[in-house]
């Protein structure tokens, strides 16, 4: 059954503009059994969250993960705050530099913009104008994340 919506889902997305085949499961939870099946409807990629263990996963599949929820789930469920955030973000970039874990992963940053209260918006605001004032720091579109050709449609846009 699962199986079936998955497809059919996929299916239907398939028709929006700007779409990158990666899935990215609820809760960041997915099953090695659907890891395989997933390649087979069509998809390349996924995203869960912590550092990858491998940049092939199960079926394979591309991975690449998030690093940073910007949301406190277990008591405010809004913005985790500012000095919680940035230590998550220094803490993966330290790691990568020091090869902990894979150091071409790019550090992710996981949003909820259903979710997203003022202190949400203002961070992601902050980061983006800080983050494009930089010449040594690129954010990435799905395509290049996971290293994925854009579609012909996309490259005439």
């Amino acid at each position: 059954v699962l199986e079936n919506e998955l497809r059919v889902g996929w299916q239907n997305l398939q028709s929006l503009n700007r779409l990158a085949p990666i899935f990215v499961p609820p809760w960041n939870r997915l099953t090695d059994e659907l890891h395989g099946y997933l390649r087979s409807i069509g998809l390349e990629g996924v995203s869960q969250h912590a550092p990858r263990k491998a940049k092939i996963a199960k079926g394979g599949l591309v991975q690449v993960n998030t690093h940073v929820d910007i949301i406190n789930w277990r008591t405010t469920r809004g913005f985790a705050g500012m000095e919680k955030v940035l230590v998550n973000v220094l803490s993966h970039l330290q790691s990568r530099r020091i090869g902990q874990v894979d150091d071409a992963e790019p550090t992710g940053v996981l949003t909820h913009h259903l979710n997203h209260d003022e202190g949400c918006w203002e961070f992601m605001d902050e980061l983006l104008d800080w983050t494009n004032s930089k010449s040594n720091v690129r954010w990435l579109t799905p395509f290049e994340a996971f290293e994925i050709a854009v579609p012909k449609n996309e490259l005439e846009k």
